[in-house]
């Protein structure tokens, strides 16, 4: 791999703290965007987005500190990507149906105000039931293989 040739890279599970700054986890030719867990030890995601990607920060009415949800917004050949780097711990503060709703609610807002977009949404689930995913909005979980043990918790939608 060539240096930047990756546009956009979603990490789950970074275990960066309010301590850590961005210029200690940085890399060179990339922007940051975190979420780091409060409270606790251990997980929070993050997106690198090399420099030259049209890229925002997605803050939607539903969020929430507790809940490890970052959207980001990339524009590219005028056309939106909204983009989901999500971890769902297997002992969470919150319940399954918290954060299904905070996912529900956050998709519908992007369909709501988009009449043509795409939606990805990726990050460790756990062994969280994600159905509702495609059920409800059509999306496709893309990964095939177990990705830990006998399971696939990794996805990408």
């Amino acid at each position: 791999m060539k240096d930047n040739d990756v546009d956009i890279v979603a990490v789950s599970e970074t275990w960066f703290t309010k301590h850590i700054l961005d210029s200690c986890v940085g890399i060179d030719g990339y922007n940051i965007i975190r979420k780091d867990r409060v409270n606790k030890k251990g997980g929070g995601v993050c997106f690198y987005v090399r420099n030259d990607v049209v890229c925002e920060e997605c803050l939607f009415d539903s969020y929430n500190t507790y809940i490890e949800i970052k959207w980001i917004r990339v524009s590219y050949a005028h056309y939106a990507y909204y983009i989901a780097c999500r971890y769902y711990p297997p002992k969470p503060h919150h319940t399954p149906d918290q954060f299904i709703s905070q996912l529900h609610t956050d998709l519908d807002t992007i369909m709501a105000n988009n009449d043509c977009c795409t939606v990805i949404v990726t990050g460790d689930f756990n062994k969280l039931n994600t159905t509702f995913l495609d059920r409800d909005y059509g999306l496709t979980q893309c990964v095939r293989d177990v990705t830990h043990g006998s399971s696939i918790l990794d996805k990408f939608f």
